[in-house]
């Protein structure tokens, strides 16, 4: 494991419960970053959805300018909770208010097509998200933040965002990755029905979106996190999947 022991001090019961970086499917650089291949998709369908280099790499420098001499908190909300891909020093639970998880932008790649869009989890403006929080060591930030860009700012739809959290041991300024409401494939304000609708609907070569919901909430319980809405919304999905046979 290239995690250390002490990371795990104040969740003991997440130890081994979180996928080590080292051996995470996510854990890419810009030399080694996926292909149209990756998501059995066209060149023009892989340019179409994803950021462009430069525009990632600036984001990137902008975001961490001044940044780089001191450790990072990043807050966590989907995947990156039991599959970070970064190397980390220290984990904590985190809640975050003004924002909550949403299945808010639309994908035509990896668990959605041009055929078939699915939807990606972001964070969109709402009551509150309960999450982890990571933190990220001076010596290690550089690199580390170059994976983190490649994994959360690969497609279009999202920003990168300072903010305050709360943890059981005091309050943190954080990173984290919400959504773009100005971009193209933010859905705007769907409401139960339509999200579990577009949920169903959504395929690719990773996967359904209903697959990644369920995986989301199997998750959520692993590490000890609870979301109603998102419960609320695998029921919807599910009855509705069940419905179309």
């Amino acid at each position: 494991m290239t995690i250390p022991e002490d990371a795990f001090q104040h969740v003991p019961s997440l130890k081994g419960k979180i996928v080590d970086p080292a051996t995470s499917f996510y854990r890419v650089t810009s030399d080694t970053f996926w292909t149209p291949e990756t998501f059995d998709a066209t060149p023009e369908v892989f340019a179409a959805s994803m950021v462009d280099p430069e525009d990632r790499a600036a984001s990137l420098a902008q975001t961490m300018a001044g940044r780089l001499d001191k450790d990072l908190w990043l807050f966590a909300y989907g995947s990156l909770m039991w599959d970070p891909a970064f190397l980390f020093d220290e984990v904590r639970h985190a809640r975050l208010a003004g924002f909550q998880r949403s299945f808010c932008v639309w994908i035509t790649l990896g668990r959605g097509s041009p055929e078939t869009p699915g939807l990606m989890l972001l964070l969109d403006q709402g009551r509150q998200t309960d999450g982890l929080a990571f933190r990220i060591s001076t010596d290690k930030l550089a690199q580390e933040a170059e994976i983190i860009w490649q994994r959360e700012m690969f497609m279009y739809g999202h920003l990168p965002k300072f903010v305050t959290i709360e943890t059981p041991q005091g309050p943190l300024e954080a990173l984290t990755f919400v959504v773009d409401r100005s971009s193209d494939a933010y859905t705007g304000a769907l409401d139960l029905e339509q999200t579990a609708a577009a949920i169903n609907q959504g395929g690719g070569p990773l996967g359904t979106t209903l697959e990644y919901l369920e995986n989301l909430m199997d998750h959520l319980d692993i590490v000890d996190i609870e979301d109603d809405a998102m419960a609320e919304l695998l029921v919807h999905s599910r009855k509705l999947a069940a419905a179309r046979g």
